[in-house]
């Protein structure tokens, strides 16, 4: 299983924006990663592929719900 496989077969994508594979890769060795990209920049990607690549449990904190409901 390779970043680019989950990304086509879980996203329906064929390739990575600017910034999302450097992103993959620095999880994926086990740093910390502080990424900013605007709304609709692809930030779902960043945290989930690595997260359906890593063996156990991972949990992942996202300000998704109190963005939802700033734009309300």
């Amino acid at each position: 299983m390779t970043p680019e496989s989950i990304l086509q077969s879980v996203f329906g994508f064929s390739s990575f924006r600017n910034g999302q594979k450097e992103a993959i890769n620095v999880l994926m060795s086990g740093n910390d990663s502080v990424v900013v990209i605007p709304t609709g920049g692809g930030k779902t990607v960043i945290y989930s592929i690595p997260t359906l690549m890593m063996p156990g449990i991972t949990v992942v904190v996202s300000p998704l719900l109190m963005l939802v409901h700033d734009q309300l």
